[in-house]
């Protein structure tokens, strides 16, 4: 009898360190996958690291932006708004080049921008000629990853 309460022991032994084992290599993967999860995440920019807009008036009716886009991001070309914050400043169409032709799963077939964005925009003023000029600017942008950051807006003031 006592040769099998050994089997017993030793089954149940075995059993236990099976379980520890097993414990110990659920820990371990799951340390693992949190640093590669964790990793992975440190590469993904902020907005404004992602997509670098300046502005500058470059006349009395013109002013000028640009989007430096970091590599691996993109930004809609659909997505784009500019208005004026400013009565007695109306804005004409925007001078923007071709984008990129994609197809998006979200947005369909859609024109995007890589690494260097400029746009020119023209505006009138009307005869109270305001000095300030107070403008809006939203864009969107995605990283590579399949990441999509929310509609950005920036507001710039010109005097």
């Amino acid at each position: 009898m006592s040769g099998s309460v050994n089997v017993i022991k030793s089954t149940s032994a075995r059993s236990f360190m099976c379980r520890v084992n097993l414990i110990c290599l659920f820990f371990i993967a799951g340390l693992w996958f949190n640093d590669n999860v964790v990793a992975e995440n440190d590469t993904i920019l902020e907005p404004d690291n992602a997509f670098q807009l300046s502005a500058s008036l470059t006349s009395n009716a013109s002013a000028q932006l640009i989007w430096e886009i970091a590599d691996g991001y993109s930004l809609y070309k659909h997505k784009l708004q500019f208005v004026s914050l400013t009565s007695g400043i109306e804005l004409s169409s925007p001078v923007l080049p071709d984008g990129l032709p994609k197809h998006d799963t979200a947005f369909g077939n859609v024109e995007i921008y890589r690494n260097r964005l400029q746009v020119d925009l023209p505006f009138k003023r009307d005869q109270n000629n305001p000095e300030r000029f107070s403008l809006s600017v939203t864009y969107q942008g995605c990283a590579d990853q399949g990441i999509c950051y929310l509609p950005i807006t920036k507001k710039f003031s010109f005097d």
